[in-house]
């Protein structure tokens, strides 16, 4: 994590434009280690003058509102949540480690939570 954050601080210096892409695995079981290095890449940006953003890459199972909140104030600007199709096939291929339990509503559920109210 330190040379991560070196990188981008000397990035940030050259005051190139930073985008952080969270992916692999979900990323969203590690969310104190998500925010604590956009907490840092933010800062180096701030610093030097560098514009920062960050992208995430998630199942979307495990966002709640604080997840959003988080994702707004850590310049996480585009959540893409992956699904594997209609319910009935989506809760066959993705289900829980320890669980059976159908996913796609909760998932649905959450994708909601970023829709602006009218």
């Amino acid at each position: 994590m330190d040379a991560i954050c070196r990188e981008v601080q000397e990035a940030a210096e050259r005051k190139k434009n930073i985008h952080i892409s969270w992916y692999g695995g979900e990323p969203l079981l590690a969310k104190d280690a998500v925010w604590d290095l956009s907490k840092q890449f933010l800062k180096s940006c701030e610093t030097f003058g560098a514009y920062y953003s960050a992208t995430i890459i998630t199942n979307g199972y495990l966002i709640d509102d604080e997840t959003v909140e988080n994702f707004l104030k850590y310049k996480i600007v585009k959540v893409q949540i992956t699904i594997d199709g209609p319910p009935d096939i989506h809760n066959k291929r993705r289900k829980l480690k320890n669980d059976s339990k159908p996913t796609f509503d909760v998932i649905l559920k959450n994708v909601k939570k970023f829709l602006m109210p009218e």
